[in-house]
């Protein structure tokens, strides 16, 4: 990943992607190989000071449902040294958050729930923020404003993202990477500007008139006749 990038991990369920961004975070132990993030090589020596600078959001985000919004993102910034009250304040403003700061996390609706989430992940003013499957469980309203915030984040904040999801229309919205992942294999990574590209590639005329999703059929259907699995 580059600097402002939005990277999106596609793939069906149980493709792969929760497993791999665990191994990413060391929240599991790779079979083999190495992760390195901002040029660091994650290691057990290393592992807490290389997560300390980044963000993370995972599919279910915790928080403490009898503390308010505000005193949930406050107990995440106070794992930090250096966090003032302006920068939590601003974190809820940037997220959205200033009419219901007060209230129970356990109060929230799902949208602004996933909003907390998000803002906790963020308050430290990390470079890179993981989120894994960020609008499962969304309206369509919630997952428009969800979309925005990644968007003012990225282009106002810096902040590059690296995205597992299955749902493709969200990727073609947002994102500048692509890497589509098949029964625990990267079959494809790629700059979302080179899609139609590599669709002007594909032999089927049907497909090479598709977007994403077809694509992402084509390249899923490929390997599965490669590797003789199934669908």
């Amino acid at each position: 990943m580059d600097e402002r990038d939005i990277l999106f991990l596609i793939g069906a369920n149980g493709a792969g992607k929760s497993t791999l961004l665990k191994n990413i975070l060391g929240l599991v132990r790779p079979d083999s190989g190495s992760v390195r993030i901002e040029n660091s090589l994650m290691n057990t020596k290393n592992r807490l000071e290389i997560i300390h600078n980044v963000g993370v959001l995972l599919e279910n985000a915790s928080f403490y449902g009898h503390l308010t919004v505000k005193e949930n993102i406050s107990i995440i910034a106070a794992y930090y040294n250096d966090i003032s009250q302006k920068q939590i304040q601003d974190t809820i403003s940037i997220l959205g958050l200033e009419s219901v700061q007060n209230r129970l996390a356990s109060e929230l609706s799902t949208g602004f729930k996933q909003r907390l989430g998000l803002a906790m992940s963020i308050v430290h003013k990390p470079k890179i923020v993981f989120l894994d499957e960020p609008t499962n469980g969304l309206d369509p309203q919630n997952i428009i404003d969800f979309r925005e915030l990644i968007i003012n984040l990225n282009k106002n904040y810096g902040v590059s993202f690296f995205i597992t999801t299955h749902i493709l229309t969200e990727v073609e919205k947002l994102s500048t990477k692509v890497a589509i992942i098949r029964d625990g294999t990267i079959i494809d990574s790629f700059q979302m500007s080179e899609l139609n590209q590599k669709m002007e590639t594909l032999i089927d005329s049907e497909i090479s008139k598709g977007g994403l999703e077809d694509y992402y059929l084509f390249k899923c259907n490929q390997y599965d006749k490669t590797h003789k699995i199934g669908v």
